[in-house]
């Protein structure tokens, strides 16, 4: 099926995680500046990190593992319980063809699109070319915006933090992204000695996190809902994290941004954001990137950070 413009509403299918949720930022942006409503068919639980009021940001979430979707794609519903009747377009990050075919019988036109990018390509850059049939890209996904719940939230934490505070995220999803605790431990001593800290956890970082919550400073995220922590972050001086989806989240807050990496290749998987620096062991060892280099960095965006917060050079 062909549009004369832009399809009035889009459906977009991701059924990954934190980050993969977040490089849909360009696409959904891209759809949203043509007027045309969206619609994200994910999990829950990082799906919801892309519903909010913001212009790179989704109006409505149907949950890939709810009832009703597991009845539509065993084909024993035809999608009018969830709404479907209203999608004029979908693109699906998916290679099960047999999800393609059956939301072909209840959407008019379905463009399917390889969930991992081909070599040469960034994920965001990849994920946003699906869309391209419909409407023109814009460069770059705008931030998330917090709700005034979100804010309200968030502000009771910022109450800890005090102004110009350093974020820091330990780990990832994989032990092998993870720069080392100790490395970690060393970068606060070092920027950010005597006065609070934020440190965000979740429970792949039970370990990291127990040396580092010991630290002086450390204010303790925990249990909060993502969304709520993207608003925290986009008030930091600076985040610093491993390959991760809270790196993602960070950037998509518009938070200034040091993001580790190791083996994976940031071409194709660095955060985006207006203001992320990426930094990459040469030896693809996340223990062969050197402290020196990362406090060196995160001082510099501090720095950059705290002079236009002040509106002059603070000195």
């Amino acid at each position: 099926m062909t549009f004369s413009g832009p399809p009035p509403r889009v459906l977009l299918l991701r059924a990954g995680a934190l980050g993969d949720i977040l490089l849909l930022r360009r696409a959904v942006g891209s759809l949203r500046a043509a007027g045309v409503g969206v619609t994200l068919m994910a999990p829950r639980e990082p799906g919801t990190v892309l519903v909010g009021p913001g212009a790179g940001e989704v109006d409505r979430l149907l949950d890939w593992h709810s009832p009703a979707v597991t009845r539509l794609l065993a084909g024993d519903s035809c999608g009018e319980a969830l709404g479907l009747d209203g999608i004029d377009a979908a693109a699906c990050f998916t290679n099960d063809s047999d999800v393609v075919a059956l939301l072909e019988r209840v959407i008019p036109a379905v463009i399917p699109c390889a969930p991992l990018p081909p070599r040469g390509w960034h994920a965001a850059d990849w994920y946003a070319s699906a869309v391209m049939p419909w409407v023109r890209l814009i460069d770059e996904a705008p931030p998330c915006e917090a709700t005034r719940a979100e804010q309200d939230q968030a502000a009771e934490w910022r109450r800890q933090l005090g102004d110009g505070y350093v974020a820091i995220h330990p780990g990832s999803g994989s032990p092998g992204k993870n720069w080392p605790a100790e490395a970690f431990a060393h970068l606060v001593r070092a920027v950010t000695p005597n006065r609070p800290w934020l440190l965000i956890l979740g429970p792949a970082e039970e370990g990291s996190g127990e040396r580092l919550r010991r630290l002086p400073g450390a204010v303790v995220a925990e249990s909060l809902s993502a969304r709520v922590v993207g608003c925290l972050l986009s008030h930091a001086a600076v985040y610093v994290g491993n390959d991760s989806g809270m790196s993602h989240l960070a950037a998509a807050w518009g938070a200034p941004s040091v993001v580790l990496f190791g083996p994976s290749d940031p071409q194709q998987w660095a955060p985006r954001g207006a203001d992320v620096v990426v930094l990459r062991s040469s030896t693809r060892a996340m223990g062969d990137l050197s402290v020196e280099t990362v406090v060196d960095e995160v001082k510099k965006r501090r720095g950059a950070a705290t002079s236009l917060s002040c509106g002059l050079p603070c000195g």
